[in-house]
C-alpha cells in the first residue's frame, strides 16, 4: 500500500522533469483494514508538504517492530522545520489534521529536531498495526 501511494504522489506531485522522486523503505506488514485509510490520509498530507516545503529526494521508512508497533518516518533533503513550527499549530488544515488522527494511546507523532533537514516521525503501538509474519 505504502509503495502505490508513494507511485500515486510521485506521478500526481512531481512533473517528469524533476529530478526529485519518493523513495520506499518497508518491509512487508498487514496493516488493520480500519487503519489504511488514516495511514493513507497521514502520509499523503506529510509527503505532500515535503514536496512543497522541502527539497531533494523525499524518503518514507517504516521500521516495524515484531511486537506490532514501529515507526514511520517522512523525510526530505531541505534545511527542516522553522524553530517555531509545531505540528498542528499552524493555520494549515493538512497539519492539524494529521495530529488529529492520532490518538495519543495508539502513539504520536512529531518532527525530529536532531536532522539538519525535514523529519517527521508517526510512532504507533501495537494496536495500529499487526505484523505479517504472525
Amino acid at each position: 500500500y505504502i509503495e502505490d501511494l508513494a507511485s500515486d504522489l510521485q506521478e500526481s506531485l512531481l512533473t517528469t522533469q524533476s529530478d526529485r522522486t519518493i523513495i520506499v523503505k518497508a518491509p512487508d506488514v498487514i496493516w488493520p483494514s480500519e487503519k489504511v485509510m488514516t495511514l493513507g490520509v497521514i502520509l499523503t498530507e506529510l509527503v505532500t508538504n515535503a514536496i512543497k516545503h522541502g527539497a531533494g529526494d523525499v524518503t518514507i521508512t517504516l521500521v516495524a517492530a515484531s511486537e506490532g508497533g514501529g515507526e514511520l518516518t517522512v523525510e526530505d533533503e531541505g534545511s527542516g522545520f522553522p524553530e517555531d513550527f509545531q505540528l498542528g499549530d499552524g493555520k494549515g488544515l493538512g497539519s492539524r489534521l494529521v495530529t488529529s488522527l492520532i490518538r495519543p494511546e495508539e502513539g504520536s507523532i512529531v518532527i525530529d529536531r536532531s536532522t539538519s533537514y525535514g523529519r517527521v516521525v508517526l510512532s504507533f503501538t501495537s494496536s495500529w498495526r499487526h505484523d505479517a509474519r504472525k
